[in-house]
């Protein structure tokens, strides 16, 4: 019922009372009657049964309590707190086989040579000593910007037809949701920083190309969006697909920021290589590792004045190049490991996001039929309204005919 076909019931419901009780209107009992029945028949807008029936107020009551009892969460709890354990699980995995693959390096170093082996064979893992060539690179960040390019005009033309809509409802909690679409910053910020590299590896150039990729996943997803919307949808629908579309651009954001954190580890170990790199090369660091540590010790014990200080120096850097060669061969293969666990992990946290949201949908559809049938079945006029309604107009009835008679 509208808000003017309410106004309407609510002073014709004011008028007939009104009338009920100004005697000197009625002048026998068959037009007090009629006024009685032209309002029962007028009721018939009112959202709510005629007569009451206790039997069907207590099913209704009893409806309203089932559906209390389908909003659970604990399944979906369950799920997440299964997810987060199977996590830590598999990065425990990682981290005990790094452990075992350090202590297989640190065992195979006989000589500054193998040092420099374990390195070199880390940094080739990680793709960052080739380059890309100019020509690959240049057309990686044109891919970017193009891709960048068809994310704004379907995320513009997606807004403009949500703008244009005209749900059904209560539209307050569609524009919360509406304006969370669409906040790219971080996406934005990590396309940034690939484009103003200006060294770039092939590791760099495999994430350029990742990016570009998730760009078009993000168009092709407000593009499939912008074209399912109904002109007038409901807004229980539009705002569950609007929840879905923020549930799936946050899932391309968080695999976005999961490579983002892989090439920020990875170039940590980059740096950290070079260095261990350095270090051997400037001290020419030659033959067993073990008794070149020996003879620089015994150096340092048999030099005085700044020779010794000196020797001291040669002797720290040999120690910080062999323990950042041990964090260079146990996190050499980290960063792509734990990402690519992340990545799958948080693809399986998105399906069960995405399914929370129907169920939740569902849930909200139960509650509010439950709710509207026990409303229904909660009106209509009851048996001792009813008798209390009839002894009124028979005492309406009596007083103007005592009044007429004198």
């Amino acid at each position: 019922m509208d808000a003017g076909a309410t106004t309407a019931q609510a002073k014709f419901n004011f008028i007939f009372v009104a009338d009920i009780f100004s005697f000197s209107r009625f002048r026998d009992m068959t037009q007090l009657i009629r006024w009685f029945s032209l309002a029962i028949l007028l009721s018939s807008e009112l959202p709510a049964q005629r007569l009451y029936n206790v039997s069907q107020d207590t099913r209704a009551q009893a409806a309203v309590a089932a559906s209390a009892l389908v909003r659970d969460s604990s399944v979906f709890d369950t799920a997440v707190a299964n997810l987060a354990e199977v996590q830590r699980l598999q990065q425990e995995n990682i981290l005990i086989g790094a452990r075992l693959q350090t202590r297989a390096d640190v065992n195979s170093w006989s000589e500054w040579s193998d040092v420099l082996a374990t390195v070199a064979r880390v940094r080739d893992q990680l793709q960052s000593v080739s380059n890309a060539s100019p020509d690959e690179w240049k057309k990686a960040l044109t891919g970017i910007a193009d891709r960048q390019k068809e994310v704004n005009e379907s995320l513009s033309a997606l807004k403009a037809k949500l703008g244009a809509s005209n749900p059904e409802g209560e539209t307050k909690a569609i524009g919360a949701w509406f304006e969370k679409i669409g906040r790219l910053k971080p996406v934005a910020d990590y396309l940034l920083k690939i484009s103003a590299n200006d060294k770039p590896s092939q590791a760099d150039l495999k994430a350029a190309n990742e990016a570009s990729a998730t760009l078009t996943n993000l168009a092709t997803l407000y593009r499939t969006f912008a074209t399912h919307i109904p002109e007038r949808p409901s807004t229980i629908y539009l705002g569950f697909q609007l929840q879905l579309l923020e549930a799936d651009e946050q899932h391309y954001k968080n695999l976005m920021g999961i490579r983002q954190r892989r090439d920020e580890e990875t170039a940590g170990i980059n740096k950290l290589a070079a260095k261990v790199i350095r270090a051997v090369g400037e001290f020419t660091l030659q033959g067993s590792v073990v008794e070149s540590l020996r003879a620089q010790a015994q150096l340092v014990k048999t030099s005085v004045g700044t020779a010794k200080q000196k020797e001291r120096d040669k002797l720290d850097a040999m120690l910080t190049a062999l323990l950042g060669a041990s964090a260079v061969a146990a996190r050499g293969h980290m960063p792509s490991d734990l990402a690519d666990q992340r990545g799958s992990l948080e693809i399986r946290a998105h399906m069960l996001r995405r399914s929370r949201l129907a169920a939740s949908v569902y849930e909200d559809l139960l509650a509010n039929g439950a709710h509207r049938l026990a409303g229904y079945y909660s009106g209509g006029i009851r048996p001792s309204n009813l008798a209390a309604l009839l002894h009124a107009l028979t005492t309406a009835g009596v007083i103007p005919a005592i009044l007429t008679s004198k």
